[in-house]
């Protein structure tokens, strides 16, 4: 396999969920439009479709007025089919907390 670089433009849908008074739900859902995918050589045949989907689930507590917490589940997925039947697919997950403080 050689490198491959996926590219596209993303179209989705979220929301900001209130719960309870603090907390809130964070929630994201992405799709690849016109996605495509390109290698520097095609020492395994040329690419024929490519997809791209990505997941974003979280949570928020405001502990002060201008103080809150983050933190959420990134999920991303991406696929290329080749001319040989060769399939590649790859998924990454990530946790990803944070501090926001407005100022």
């Amino acid at each position: 396999m050689n490198p491959i670089a996926f590219k596209g433009l993303f179209i989705g849908f979220g929301g900001d969920l209130p719960i309870r008074s603090k907390y809130r739900a964070l929630v994201d859902l992405q799709f690849g439009l016109f996605p495509s995918a390109s290698q520097p050589t095609s020492a395994t045949g040329s690419i024929n479709s490519a997809s791209q989907v990505r997941f974003y689930l979280g949570g928020t507590y405001e502990y002060a007025p201008r103080l809150s917490f983050r933190a959420g589940l990134d999920i991303m997925s991406q696929n290329a089919d080749f001319s040989g039947g060769e399939s590649l697919s790859q998924t990454s997950i990530n946790f990803a907390p944070a501090v926001v403080y407005f100022f």
